[in-house]
């Protein structure tokens, strides 16, 4: 420990720790954003497929359905490490419980309205917003 108090000794060790778990919680992010362009990516070619000949895409819309549930998994399991990644979260959570918006909020039960409310409040601190589609009447 050298000329370091216990109480000093700790204060470093606790600021390596701290450079350590930002270092960490920006790979976890990145991850995180990743995982969600290849998210909209995929909803967005599923969408295409959907406004085009229904029934004529069938074997490509399985393919995407089936892509999706990995990359939906890991949204779900990676932890978020800062508000960017808790606003990646949050909008995937829209996405999950989209029925959440089909009415005025003053029209949805207590529950949805509570999960609305704070999807909406994460959004907006994340600086990211509501995804589009949830807005549209």
């Amino acid at each position: 420990m050298g000329n370091q108090t216990v109480g000093e000794s700790d204060a470093a060790q606790n600021a390596q720790e701290s450079s350590a778990a930002i270092a960490s919680s920006a790979a976890d992010d990145q991850r995180l954003l990743t995982l969600e362009a290849q998210l909209t990516a995929l909803l967005d070619e599923l969408a295409r497929m959907q406004n085009e000949q229904a029934g004529s895409h069938q074997p490509e819309v399985e393919h995407i359905l089936a892509k999706l549930y990995p990359v939906e998994h890991a949204l779900m399991t990676v932890p978020a490490r800062s508000i960017a990644g808790l606003g990646v979260k949050a909008r995937h959570t829209a996405h999950v419980v989209s029925e959440y918006w089909d009415k005025p909020i003053d029209q949805i039960d207590w529950h949805a309205k509570a999960v609305r409310l704070l999807i909406e409040a994460v959004c907006e601190v994340a600086g990211t917003p509501v995804p589009a589609i949830m807005l549209q009447d």
